[in-house]
């Protein structure tokens, strides 16, 4: 494995996940359940993101690129 292999893999490693500072912007996430209503059940979440000062989704993932995407 080339020095190169191993930088790409140790950036998208589940280490590099639960390093907090690793992002240069915060956010907040909430899970929205979808609901059958016909059913009564609920069937899958939608998953919503905030910046931390209401700032929208669109401004919260512009600031996702390919060098950050899987720590985000």
């Amino acid at each position: 494995m080339s020095t190169e292999d191993v930088m790409i893999y140790d950036r998208f490693s589940c280490a590099n996940c639960a390093d907090k500072g690793a992002l240069d912007f915060d956010f907040t996430m909430a899970f929205q359940p979808i609901v059958n209503i016909r059913e009564r059940h609920i069937f899958g979440y939608e998953a919503l993101v905030r910046g931390t000062n209401n700032e929208s989704a669109y401004s919260v993932l512009s600031k996702v690129n390919d060098e950050n995407r899987y720590i985000f």
